[in-house]
């Protein structure tokens, strides 16, 4: 059996693995599914991200040239630009972070798929 925690191999009968974890309860599955495989759905959510960012990027350009070129609404012109380029820039940065979580959760997995491969790496 192996350990969860050290990912030491163990005989099937023994109950405390050699790093003190504790099998009670523990059913190891050889059919686990890893993070890229169970949610590779993901990828294409990180795809649709990247479409939407250039998008985004685009409309924001245009709408603030287009506000821009409002007069007579009383000298509010460069406040409302202001608005707008702050709530522009906060919503690039939330797809931005977007994209950015969902590579770390893919890199993490893949990290992780390396490490139980090389359980006890020579260092």
């Amino acid at each position: 059996m192996k350990c969860p925690y050290c990912n030491h191999q163990n005989p099937s009968n023994v109950t405390v693995c050699i790093c003190g974890y504790k099998f009670k309860g523990y059913v190891e599955s050889k059919d686990q599914m890893n993070l890229s495989k169970k949610y590779a759905i993901l990828h294409i959510l990180k795809n649709i991200l990247w479409i939407f960012l250039v998008f985004h990027i685009v409309g924001g350009l245009i709408a603030i040239s287009n506000v821009s070129q409002i007069s007579g609404i009383g000298g509010y012109e460069i406040l409302i630009i202001g608005i707008v380029g702050i709530v522009w820039i906060f919503g690039l940065f939330g797809i931005y972070c977007a994209i950015k979580i969902i590579d770390f959760l893919f890199e993490l997995d893949k990290n992780k798929l390396t490490r139980n491969d090389n359980p006890h790496p020579k260092g």
